[in-house]
């Protein structure tokens, strides 16, 4: 059992939406057991993320639940804690030996997507977070067996990747819609707000002028956008669950969970 009664949990970005909620959640979780929370936040930075490790390897904390930056387990693992307890969440590395939660497309989404080439939108924009990132990844991945088939892919013509950090998400809706885009799949929660606010700087509107698909966001129930769900409530509740069962258990058999979202909006 833990000595420290703390839980370590690092992120990329505390002030997205998304790893709010999550906090939000580990943090009910841990305090029902009697545990509290370290929250580093790394702005998308290995090396700030390298030494919220290196903290908190000197056992001030039981365990810790990381939402790592780095896009290669090879080069992480020389920093990551033997003797600590470790949980990936959101993000999953290739061949990573730790216990895992992350989110998968969502059926939503796969709906969503194929509706608009149905409306007879030719050219549709993808903006994704940082392209190494698995869930990145897994919904690039959904964009492509969509539109692939029909011709409508064009080998990545119009895919975009904004950053966590700068407002790149304003800059990659602006160049799509130049490039002759009627229609966006924006697959970052912290992209939306620059996409819209690119949107509205052109005159346009949401739906009316360009249908937009993003990850709910109460934030934005005043403009007409084609949500859909993400888990990040159910992530942060199983995430808690999972770091606190290792530190009881550290010698169980590693789990690998994948979750979805068939929450209706």
């Amino acid at each position: 059992t833990g000595q420290n009664h703390a839980i370590g949990v690092i992120i990329p970005d505390i002030s997205n939406l998304f790893f709010a909620t999550v906090i939000e959640e580990i943090e009910a979780v841990a305090s029902r057991h009697k545990y509290t929370i370290m929250i580093s936040n790394t702005h998308e930075n290995k090396v700030r993320e390298r030494n919220a490790l290196e903290y908190f390897s000197r056992h001030i904390v039981d365990g810790i639940l990381l939402a790592s930056t780095f896009d290669d387990y090879s080069e992480l693992a020389p920093f990551l804690p033997p003797d600590i307890p470790l949980v990936f969440f959101d993000r999953v590395l290739k061949s990573c030996p730790y216990d895992s939660i992350t989110t998968i497309s969502s059926p939503r989404i796969l709906q969503l997507l194929q509706q608009l080439p149905k409306e007879g939108h030719e050219k549709i924009g993808f903006i994704g977070n940082l392209p190494h990132l698995s869930t990145t990844m897994e919904h690039l991945k959904l964009y492509r067996e969509v539109l692939d088939p029909l011709g409508l892919y064009q080998n990545g013509r119009y895919v975009r990747y904004a950053s966590a950090i700068d407002d790149s998400g304003y800059t990659s809706a602006q160049a799509l819609l130049v490039g002759g885009c009627t229609a966006l799949f924006v697959a970052s929660n912290v992209a939306t707000r620059g996409v819209l606010k690119c949107i509205l700087d052109a005159g346009l509107l949401p739906e009316k002028n360009i249908p937009v698909l993003a990850p709910y966001n109460a934030d934005f129930l005043a403009l007409t956008i084609r949500f859909f769900p993400m888990p990040q409530k159910e992530l942060g509740q199983q995430a808690g669950q999972m770091i606190l069962s290792r530190i009881q258990h550290p010698d169980a058999s590693i789990q690998q969970i994948q979750l979805s979202s068939n929450m209706q909006l």
